[in-house]
């Protein structure tokens, strides 16, 4: 899993927590937005990049389990292929999609 999508997730993660500091939920007070988490976001990712520069091999196996989780709560089977290609068909499923969802 790349190092930004960690720690655009982890930033995500942290926002939700402030939504929940009180112990009520307070999104509507907390806007997720670039000027609100853009700090926390580069702390994270500052934070990922030291990682991979003290400890490249613990951090890889981060990856790999965060990777591994969050698709086996997918419930589907792991690719054959990390890198699998996208059939037309979903993109064209997407497609129409969007357009019913903007008509």
């Amino acid at each position: 899993m790349p190092l930004p999508v960690i720690a655009l997730v982890a930033t995500a993660v942290e926002s939700v927590l402030d939504d929940w500091s009180t112990g009520r939920n307070e999104a509507a007070k907390n806007k997720f937005s670039r000027d609100n988490y853009e700090s926390v976001y580069r702390t994270h990712l500052a934070n990922l990049a030291k990682f991979q520069q003290k400890a490249p091999k613990a951090l890889a196996l981060l990856r790999t389990s965060l990777w591994e989780n969050a698709w086996s709560s997918t419930n589907t089977a792991f690719p054959e292929e990390i890198s699998a290609p996208i059939e037309d068909d979903v993109f064209e499923a997407a497609e129409a999609e969007a357009l019913d969802a903007l008509a």
